[in-house]
């Protein structure tokens, strides 16, 4: 799907839920802004147990030679989730590579470039991937000699968070293809059903400010003088 059709589909109400991709490419900020904010709790939850069970959590992936993180996410995330997990890992593991996916691939390289800044004797590398194109992970797997074992890690809900039920399904699929029966895989998702909580962490001008992004980037890479990105009313 191009970039173009994946706005036409928006505006005609032919699809929802699959902007993600494009949310995050502006105003890194507001991210920033959101996670550090008291009422979002799933971004403290999930740092906390990671930092709590990470040493426990890591004895069960024994002979690991691949580490593959998909959707790292900014600054803030990596140093409080996957340096952590990583170092951990690293405890239990004597040598693997960390390879940082994304869609964006300033935050793939940025991932790369703070693990290597904080954890010695890793290799690590970064790939722009779109998730959701049909064997997304294949050239991945091309470098990967077919008896090492593979980790993905997936923190801050990037499969179920940010996509639609056939995007997720799409996600997962391409997964599938990826990994094998004795490879691992440890992600995070928010199964709270306090309604209060989840008003609070995400029905925020915040994050409407952060959804608006996908329409600054059209504006910005289509030039687009006239479009008003502020003209979206937060309901």
């Amino acid at each position: 799907m191009s970039f173009e059709q994946d706005y036409i589909d928006l505006f005609l109400r032919k699809r929802s839920g699959h902007m993600a991709q494009y949310v995050y490419m502006y105003r890194p900020h507001i991210y920033e802004d959101i996670i550090k904010q008291d009422s979002y709790y799933p971004f403290k939850m999930e740092s906390d147990l990671l930092i709590q069970l990470s040493h426990d959590l890591c004895k069960n992936f024994k002979n690991v030679k691949h580490v593959l993180e998909v959707g790292p996410g900014s600054e803030t995330p990596i140093l409080s989730k996957t340096v952590p997990f990583l170092r951990a890992l690293n405890s239990h593991v004597e040598s693997f590579i960390y390879t940082a996916v994304d869609s964006t691939r300033e935050y793939a390289e940025q991932a790369s470039k703070l693990v290597d800044q904080h954890l010695e004797g890793i290799q690590t590398q970064a790939l722009e991937i779109d998730f959701l194109t049909s064997n997304a992970f294949e050239d991945i797997k091309k470098d990967i000699h077919p008896d090492d074992k593979k980790l993905m890690i997936c923190f801050g809900q990037p499969i179920f968070a940010n996509n639609n039920d056939g995007d997720i399904e799409k996600l997962l699929k391409n997964i599938s293809h990826f990994l094998h029966e004795d490879d691992y895989i440890l992600f995070g998702v928010d199964t709270n059903h306090d309604e209060a909580l989840l008003e609070s962490a995400y029905n925020t001008k915040s994050l409407h400010d952060l959804m608006l992004n996908a329409m600054h980037h059209l504006k910005c890479t289509l030039q687009l003088e006239d479009f008003n990105t502020e003209a979206f009313d937060f309901v």
